[in-house]
């Protein structure tokens, strides 16, 4: 049995106009479930973003004392971003992963079809999600509907939704702050 080695990482954070303040980063083993996700998605994606979790309470810190807790207390690696396109690789059923990355914040897709926006349930943090796609049509916007957390939201790239349909969905999202409707089908 093979030890796994830690994973570091090297982050700065600013806090109001002091000076960056650079630290060290441990993380978590992730489960093999999350591995096997992230390498999934990062081996078909467009971009992956990650962004350091570094706990608030090292702020009041001094650098050496705050190092020193990171140290002691290893954190989860977060990924921010996934832009995807369907291709010959990967599919609307191969988004099932997103479950082990319910951390995502942004989702852009590109290709996908209805069946992809179910995966998104998983997303309970996601605040801006992008399709386009002409294989979507309206029986999506019941996933779509479910994201609450969302705040921005683009379809202008998915023709085969109604206006109306979409503007229905879209009135009953709590947070929505900014809105791209579908282009109208151009056939």
């Amino acid at each position: 049995m093979t030890s796994k080695m830690p994973r570091k990482s090297e982050w700065g954070r600013k806090i109001g106009t002091g000076p960056m303040r650079n630290f060290v980063v441990t993380y978590e083993d992730d489960p093999p479930e999350r591995v096997e996700a992230v390498n999934f998605f990062a081996n078909v994606s467009l971009a992956m973003c990650h962004f350091p979790a570094l706990p608030r309470q090292i702020d009041t810190m001094s650098e050496i004392e705050a190092q020193k807790y990171l140290d002691s207390h290893p954190q989860k690696e977060q990924w921010s971003d996934l832009h995807i396109r369907a291709t010959a690789q990967v599919g609307d059923l191969d988004l099932h992963r997103l479950a082990q990355l319910p951390e995502l914040k942004r989702v852009i897709l590109y290709g996908f079809g209805n069946d992809a926006l179910g995966h998104l349930r998983h997303l309970n943090q996601i605040v801006e999600l992008t399709v386009y796609s002409d294989l979507i049509d309206n029986s999506c916007l019941n996933h779509v509907s479910r994201l609450d957390s969302l705040l921005i939201i683009d379809f202008q790239g998915s023709s085969n939704i109604t206006p109306a349909a979409y503007s229905s969905v879209v009135s009953r999202l709590p947070n929505i702050v900014k809105s791209y409707p579908p282009h109208a089908n151009r056939n």
